[in-house]
């Protein structure tokens, strides 16, 4: 699994890597924000771990794929009680990428073979329902280019007085991403966007933005990890970063990742245009 809202394609050395990430983050999501006890993590991380071992990197993030894993099941001989459990954490965690907006789905390419492309948020509850974990509502997810450039600088609007301060957005879900650049371009902000960690990361370095909105569920990184790393290669860059996220809302959490990582302040998502434009003019007066 993957996600990338401009749908680019995925390296197949990428899925694992990408689905144990989300597992990590996901298992924080339950230990923290829902306070699970430590044998229902436990629970948890072997189902997901034995999920991901699964998976060939071609074929994952499909309905062959997951129906595939629970014939798998079936066969090694575990009970319809134990089964009933990998579905439960399968569920659960396919609800959790859904908060977030993330997950991917294997389509077949001009050539004949299979690429992975991202979903966004309003695609999931199909590719959710492919799977029996939740009622299908939309149509199928249709492959759609991004509307706003990646790795540009991107000037206030036309009218607009500049603000003189540059800000870079990293988050890989396209509707978030291009209405925080709406907002802040329309408050006079220049504004770059970025759709990986790594990708961040590199524009962080050439760029020297100001501030930084940081997702913290990242493709290739995660977005804590991609502040660490920018506090990290130069030490005397010294840009306000700031965490958006819909789930490390716990104090305790926060503070850690403060002082962890090197994360100056949070956005609770969903982002409204006040949340955004005081945040920004926090950062400025930092």
């Amino acid at each position: 699994m993957h996600r990338g809202a401009e749908r680019s394609e995925v390296h197949e050395g990428e899925v694992y890597r990408q689905l144990e990430l989300w597992a990590a983050s996901f298992l924080d999501f339950c230990r923290i924000e829902k306070g699970l006890a430590p044998n229902s993590i436990a629970s948890y991380r072997l189902d997901l771990k034995s999920y991901a071992a699964f998976c060939p990197p071609d074929a994952t993030g499909d309905v062959e794929t997951v129906r595939s894993y629970v014939d798998s099941l079936y066969k090694s001989g575990l009970t319809s009680r134990s089964i009933a459990r990998h579905l439960t954490t399968l569920r659960n965690f396919y609800q959790f990428l859904l908060r977030e907006g993330k997950a991917w789905i294997s389509a077949p390419a001009g050539d004949g073979k299979r690429r992975f492309y991202a979903l966004e948020e309003r695609d999931i509850p199909t590719y959710l329902a492919g799977h029996g974990l939740l009622s299908a509502g939309q149509p199928c997810p249709k492959l759609m280019p991004a509307e706003v450039p990646l790795a540009r600088v991107l000037p206030p609007h036309d009218g607009v007085p500049p603000m003189g301060h540059l800000v870079l957005i990293a988050e890989d879900e396209r509707k978030s991403r291009e209405h925080a650049c709406e907002v802040l371009r329309g408050l006079g902000y220049s504004v770059v966007l970025a759709g990986t960690g790594l990708q961040a990361v590199r524009l962080s370095q050439s760029l020297k933005p100001a501030t930084i909105l940081l997702d913290g569920l990242m493709p290739e990184m995660h977005g804590f990890e991609v502040a660490r790393l920018i506090r990290h290669l130069d030490r005397s860059y010294t840009p306000r970063i700031l965490a958006v996220t819909a789930i490390y809302k716990a104090m305790r959490y926060q503070n850690e990742a403060k002082l962890k990582y090197g994360i100056d302040g949070y956005l609770i998502k969903p982002l409204t245009t006040d949340a955004i434009a005081a945040a920004l003019e926090q950062a400025r007066a930092a």
